[in-house]
This record gives C-alpha cells, structure tokens and sequence, in this order.
C-alpha cells in the first residue's frame, strides 16, 4: 500500500494536492519533520542511556535537531527512486548517507563555527570522532524505517494540507527556520 506513495499520478495539475511529489516544499516539511523526530529520538536516547531527562536539541528556538531533518531530507533524494529495492540495499544505502551526513555536518560545524556538538573518538570503529559504525548502522535501521513507512505517511499528511495553508505556512515556517539557524 505505501508503494502508491511513489508511484501516484495526476491527470490533472489542478488535481495534485498540496506539496505533490518531490519539489522544495515537501522537502522542507519533510526537513521540519525529520528535525522534530530528531529531537524525540535523541531525548529518548539520552534517558536511556543516563537514567535522566536531558532536552537534545540542535537550534536556539523550537525542538529542532537539523542532523535529523537533513538526513531525512537526504536519504529521500537519494533512495526515492530505489523504493522496490531490497531491505538491504535501503538498509546499507542509508547507513553511508546518514553516516557521511553526520560527518560532513560535524567537519562543517567545526570548520565553520569552531565548535564541536558530538565526539565520538573513544567508540570503536569511529571516522575521525565524527560518526562511527554503530551509528551507521542506526542510520541505516532509521533510513529502511523512513522509505518503507514513514516517508509514504509523512508525505501523504503533508499533502492532506490545504494548498493556501499549506503556502502560508510553509513561508512562515521558512522565515521562521532561518531566523532560528541564524540566532543559534
């Protein structure tokens, strides 16, 4: 059933919903998305691995964790076509660009900024302290997850928006990210 995500058509061009296909805005919601899903999953894994509440996120303003929504952002450009391919395939595929991702943000965090948010230079078979196998291998889990199922549900809610709400919002939410990324 989330097969007819990647291959619906419009006969019509009055008849495509809001943000059909792949084009800047589902992009972006699916950024804005990924950002938030992000943050609940980095939060999550803090309190599992320390026992106490710790609120991870990436920007001044919000719940945002913009590692999460450019890999979300990423492996839907990369692995969209690839949606008959194998588990493996998507599982292998979104562990190199989720893990490539995660480095090329750390190296332009620190090049850039002169800070560093993650170091992972005491875990075994680490690049650099900027990602590591296991890591990619979570990368890949949160990639197969995401075009098997997430993906098809994101994009069809995202759709399900009204066209002139759907433009309102989405330059709102734009203004409202760029301030946040350029204050943080």
């Amino acid at each position: 059933k989330n097969l007819e995500e990647y291959e619906r058509v419009y006969e019509n061009k009055e008849d495509k919903p809001f943000a059909f296909g792949l084009n800047f805005t589902k992009l972006f919601w699916l950024f804005v998305i990924g950002s938030l899903f992000g943050t609940i999953l980095e939060t999550g894994w803090a309190f599992a691995e320390y026992g106490h509440f710790e609120y991870r996120v990436g920007l001044v303003y919000g719940p945002f964790i913009p590692v999460y929504g450019g890999g979300a952002v990423l492996i839907t450009l990369g692995l969209y076509k690839l949606y008959k391919a194998s588990d493996i395939i998507i599982y292998i595929a979104s562990g190199i660009i989720g893990a490539g991702f995660e480095f090329f943000c750390s190296y332009f965090q620190e090049m850039f900024f002169g800070t560093v948010s993650w170091d992972y230079s005491d875990t075994l078979f680490n690049l650099d302290g900027r990602t590591n196998l296991m890591f990619a291998l979570i990368w890949g889990f949160l990639g197969l997850i995401w075009v098997r199922y997430l993906y098809p549900l994101c994009s069809k809610m995202i759709e399900k928006i009204p066209k002139k709400i759907g433009n309102l919002a989405t330059i709102a939410l734009v203004v409202f990210m760029l301030f946040d990324s350029f204050m943080t």
